[in-house]
Order: C-alpha cells, then structure tokens, then sequence
C-alpha cells in the first residue's frame, strides 16, 4: 500500500477525508474501533507525516543535495556546501537534545537533546544539518526498528523559524525504510572520519552502533582538543562536556582552528580500519550530549538554554503524531469523538524505574512502589493543586483536569492515581504497541505532555524537563517538579 508522495496535496487531503468518512461509518466506537479496523493505520500514519514535507517527494529535492537520495552519500553533496551531522545511544529526549543538544523511556531522551545540539552546531557554523533517525539502543528493544527525525518532528516548520535547511538522512543517503524487515543491512558502505567528544580518560567513542549500521558508514574518530572542554570543579581528564562555540572554532568550513589533517587518529574504523582524519565537507560526531555554550553544564535545565531557544522551541511535532495524540487524549478524557478538543488539563510524569539509584535507601526488603524509595503521590498531588491555584489566579482558568504518564508498572500505583480522580493513557488497553510499535508509547505521551496548561514533572528526568519547556513556552503554562532525592 502506498500513499503516493508524489502525488498533489488535494489527493493527500482526499484520503485524509476517506479516512475519516469511514470513521464516522462505522460509528467510531472507543480509540476507537476503527482503529482495531484499520490494520494499515500505523503505515498510512507514517505516509501521510513523509508526504507532509515536500522534502520527502522525488519531485521536489532539497536545494542543499543534488538530488534524490544516492547509494554513496558523497554523490549527493554540493561541492560548496558544508555539513554536519552526528549520533547518539540513550534516550529520545536525550538525543533530541544532543542533536540541538539533543520521551518517557530513555533512547527517546537521548536522542531529542543529541540532534538539538548538533542543529545549533550547525547554524554556528553554516553547516546543513544532517539527522540521522532514531534507533533502538539501552531501553528500546532491537526489534522496534528505526524511526526517521522527520516522522517525528517537522522539519518544514523547523527550517522555516531556522531560516535554514535541515536534512533528514534519508533525504541524503538511499537507505532502508522504517518498514524495512532488515533496516541494518545496506547496500553500500560509506568510509568517514569523524570527531570524538570523550574524556580524556576515555578511549572508547560513542558510536552509536545501530544508526551507523542503518546509514551504512565506517568511522573513524579522532579525539577533539582540551581547549574544547568546559572547566568546572571536576578534573579536566574526566570532564564530559565540551563548549560548543568552541567546536565551532574546530569545524567552521573557513580557517578552522585546527588542521584536522594533522591530528592522530584514536579509533580505526571498526569494518575495513581505515584512519581517515576527521572529514572537511561533512563534519561529523560520536555525541554531544554533553555540550553546552559555556557559562553552565546541563543547560537544558537553564531558562536561557541558547539551544533551547534557538532549535528546541521550534521541534514541533509533525500533522501524524498529533492526530495519533489527539485519538488518545480522547480516549483518555473519555470524551465523544476522537477529533473533540481535550479540555485544559494538568500534565504530571513521574518517572521511577531506572531512577532507583537516586533514591534515599532501598533495603532488600523494600519495593520501588514504597514511599522510603520514591516520592509518594501525595508529594506530586501538593505540586498538582499549586499548579492549579497558580492557575487560576495568573491566567484566571480552572484546571481540574489532570493526566500522568509514568513508566511505573504496579497496578496498585495506577490504582491511587485513578482514586484521585486523574486520568491516564493506558497504552496496554489500547495496544499501542501491536498498532504503532515500540516506538510510540513515550512519542504519544510526549505529544500529549505537549498539550498541557500546567506541568508537575520529575526533578534530573530530561523526558521532564523538556515537557517543562514545552508547556512554558509554547502555551505560557506553570510547571513544578518534585525532587527523588527528598520528595520536595
């Protein structure tokens, strides 16, 4: 089945309006039962997000690459153009971040604050950014394959506030589909050297195993410069985090700093070991989680984040994933229709399960659902009706709505939260998994999160923290978070 991206929009809005016209047909029974009918939903959703950005037509190539998606990367960059692209292992919000300098598990995290940081790189140093996708590593399972930047977010928004084109890979690089059976098994192997942000206690770059085997390449990495690395109370040769104008000053196309022909490098390439020095055209990373602009590390938890204000504001999430959110917040509110507006509600994550090292003690005896380990929900109740009052007396509405997403497993705990009148997406019920895949359990309630009026979130949790953001920013909401470490 194809969806046709070459076609015209008013086809695309065609099929939008059969989808719906059947919808209405069969009567829409609950997240719904047409969605138990149509069996293609998870395809025709992905579809219809790559037919959103023109980028993703044969018939409308990007102007930063030659053409449709080549078998060799290299046969498809200008000659004059500069870019940049790098990868990540942890979570989406992470590498969402790592990419700016980046959603309820923790590959989701990663990823989000790893692409954010690259894409600033990349305005620093007239760079086009390349995004590589998401692909499965410490929390999402092999099997969950791999998810394209541009599924996600969209990029045609991105690129209009960026004043700047942003590529996919797949818009680069002819590579497996995200449907694909095997998505690591290109047909062509492409050689690259690149930079590696490790300590310098470190020999061992973050390669980013999965995504380098989905986009075919071999790298090298060559270990940056001290002069690049932020100065704080920790020794300089266990200090992770770099400074991004600084990184700047290495790669920018004119008079880098560095004569990347000169350095030594760390790694070989692991397939053929060649030991090509950092590559000019397409400057590339192992991570950059750890980067920041210089005053602070960890800026993300910082109002004044320049990636946050530069790129991360501006990751809006794409037409697909926010009908999929708005189906499930239907359901969640137990409201008429799946295209009924939700009301304003208060948003509330509390995150626990790998967070059990931050917790006070933990005897043998003892759960993870006990107060002595975790903030009990009475600490995040306190924080909900403050959220509330605030409510009310900055922006004069009444928010008795509240929703949780957590990655907590006991029933009992879900229990508590349905006795306090709040409500949740049961992913299990809905089977969002078998419908959507692995993926979209935390995309959905990122989306979701997105929506809120009021945020109480879980203090050190980025898949928080950039819900705090987004609900600040993009709806001037009031957000709380409650510490692990002593339940304020």
């Amino acid at each position: 089945m194809s969806l046709g991206c070459g076609r015209s929009r008013r086809s695309s809005l065609f099929l939008r309006g059969l989808f719906f016209m059947v919808a209405v047909f069969l009567g829409l029974g609950y997240l719904f039962p047409v969605l138990d009918s149509v069996k293609d939903l998870k395809f025709v959703a992905s579809s219809l997000s790559f037919c959103n950005d023109p980028a993703a037509s044969t018939v409308k190539r990007r102007p930063s690459v030659k053409g449709s998606p080549t078998k060799n990367f290299r046969d498809n960059l200008l000659n004059d153009t500069y870019y940049i692209t790098g990868w990540a292992s942890g979570g989406l919000t992470n590498a969402v971040m790592n990419f700016v300098r980046t959603l309820l598990r923790a590959l989701p995290r990663v990823l989000t604050n790893v692409q954010a940081n690259m894409i600033y790189l990349g305005k620093l140093t007239d760079r086009v950014p390349i995004v590589p996708p998401f692909a499965p590593a410490q929390h999402i399972s092999s099997t969950a394959g791999i998810i394209p930047f541009g599924d996600i977010f969209d990029l045609p928004v991105l690129r209009k506030a960026l004043e700047m084109d942003v590529l996919d890979w797949r818009e680069v690089k002819d590579i497996a589909s995200r449907d694909d059976s095997d998505p690591y098994s290109p047909d062509e192997i492409d050689e690259l050297g690149c930079w590696t942000t490790i300590k310098e206690s470190s020999r061992d770059p973050a390669t980013g195993n999965n995504i380098i085997r989905h986009l075919g390449l071999d790298n090298s990495y060559t270990r940056l410069p001290p002069s690049v690395r932020l100065t704080t109370d920790m020794p300089a040769k266990d200090e992770p985090h770099v400074i991004l104008p600084h990184l700047a000053s290495v790669i920018f196309p004119v008079e880098p700093l560095i004569d990347a022909e000169s350095t030594t490098v760390l790694t070989p390439a692991p397939r053929s070991g060649h030991v090509r020095p950092p590559d000019h055209q397409l400057s590339c990373f192992d991570s950059l989680y750890y980067a920041s602009s210089g005053p602070k590390p960890f800026e993300w938890e910082r109002s004044w984040s320049p990636v946050w204000r530069t790129v991360g504001r501006h990751l809006r999430f794409t037409a697909a994933m926010e009908e999929i959110a708005s189906a499930y917040m239907a359901r969640a509110f137990k409201l008429s229709t799946p295209t009924e507006k939700a009301p304003p509600f208060v948003a509330v994550h509390i995150r626990r399960g790998d967070f059990v090292g931050q917790c006070k003690s933990l005897p043998k005896t003892k759960t993870l659902e006990e107060d002595d380990c975790f903030p009990s929900l009475f600490a995040y109740e306190k924080h909900v009706e403050d959220t509330i009052e605030d409510l009310w007396l900055v922006h004069d509405i009444y928010v008795p709505n509240v929703i949780v997403m957590s990655d907590e497993t006991s029933p009992s705990f879900w229990s508590k939260v349905r006795e306090r009148g709040w409500f949740f997406v049961n992913h299990t019920e809905a089977a969002t998994a078998e419908r959507y895949g692995e993926w979209y359990l935390p995309l959905i309630d990122t989306v979701i999160q997105s929506h809120a009026v009021g945020f109480v979130g879980t203090k050190s949790s980025t898949f928080s923290l950039l819900g705090e953001r987004r609900v600040q920013d993009w709806n001037g909401g009031i957000v709380r978070e409650v510490s692990i470490r002593d339940s304020r």
